[in-house]
């Protein structure tokens, strides 16, 4: 007997789905190209300078960032428009994968829902007893909730571990190849993701506040 429930499934890299959103998703709002769903494909390649096709077969996994023993050059200007090292942006391992384009299966409701609550998905707290208490420990804890990119210019602004000192949005835009205004935007997405309660409440716990 089949199931009760369709479940369609697809894959994308989650790096550059999310990376792409962070940088774009305001653009794509002020063009109004969202149908439904986040539609910003078209804004990225042609910001990039990479074909629209391209781009979104490299998101759906569905074409390998390399030509042959070489990165592919529109692999390569994603990555440094998006400032994400290159083996962070593609995972070899992922483009290994042979995912398919979409996968469906018929389950039962009954055994798949119970994945499918907020505790499953990690949409909770941690329980009391996995709460981090160590400040530095808590610190690293909510910082892993932001994007490779958030994290790494947060960390340099406020000199957290491995920066022994804060650095000036100039200098962290030097180093990303972008303006002074778009660190500070970055830094503020940032700050604003940390500001959530399942993120927030915790750090405070663990830094006495």
């Amino acid at each position: 007997m089949s199931g009760d429930l369709r479940v369609e499934v697809r894959f994308k890299n989650a790096v550059l789905y999310n990376a792409l959103r962070e940088c774009f998703e305001k653009a794509a709002k002020a063009r109004q190209i969202y149908r439904g769903h986040l539609n910003i494909i078209g804004t990225a390649a042609t910001a990039m300078g990479v074909g629209k096709a391209h781009l979104g077969m490299l998101l759906n996994l569905q074409k390998s960032p390399w030509s042959g023993s070489k990165r592919h050059w529109a692999a390569v200007m994603i990555a440094e428009y998006l400032a994400i090292d290159f083996d962070v942006l593609f995972p070899s391992q992922l483009y290994a994968g042979n995912f398919p384009r979409l996968l469906t299966r018929d389950v039962s409701a009954a055994a798949f829902l119970p994945l499918c609550s907020r505790e499953a998905v990690g949409l909770l707290e941690p329980a009391p007893d996995e709460k981090p208490t160590d400040p530095r420990e808590a610190i690293d804890a909510a910082l892993l909730k932001l994007s490779p990119r958030q994290e790494k210019i947060a960390r340099m602004r406020f000199g957290l571990d491995p920066y022994e000192k804060p650095k000036t949005l100039q200098e962290i835009g030097d180093m990303f190849h972008l303006s002074k205004d778009r660190i500070r935007q970055i830094e503020a997405q940032a700050l604003g993701r940390l500001t959530h309660p399942a993120i927030s409440k915790p750090l405070s716990e663990a830094l006495g506040r």
